[in-house]
């Protein structure tokens, strides 16, 4: 991960206990379950894109993944976000103390 920096977009969705797939540098998934212990997705959603460093095939791989959900049909999303309201609680709660631990 070259940079080390994560945009602010992807604290919104985990802030507000939101599924998110993340456009952004190869290894940014990777970087925000070691650097800060966030859960991602997988196997709910296939995000190999990460590991992709040709940046205009992990964004057709992002495409392709977004398709996927879009193409669902209601019930089919009703049962993803249950499938994933662990994983969102728990980025959720994380996210509330590690902003807890930088304001001492």
């Amino acid at each position: 991960f070259p940079t080390g920096f994560i945009s602010e977009k992807i604290w919104k969705p985990i802030g507000h206990c939101q599924p998110f797939i993340l456009a952004g540098p190869a290894k940014s998934l990777k970087h925000i379950r070691t650097k800060f212990g966030f859960r991602t997705f997988h196997p709910y959603i296939d995000e190999s894109y990460d590991d992709e460093c040709n940046d205009m095939k992990r964004i057709g791989l992002i495409e392709n993944e977004i398709e996927k959900f879009s193409n669902k049909t209601k019930s089919e999303k009703i049962e993803f976000l249950n499938n994933v309201k662990d994983i969102c609680v728990y980025n959720q709660k994380l996210f509330i103390s590690i902003g807890e631990e930088s304001r001492k």
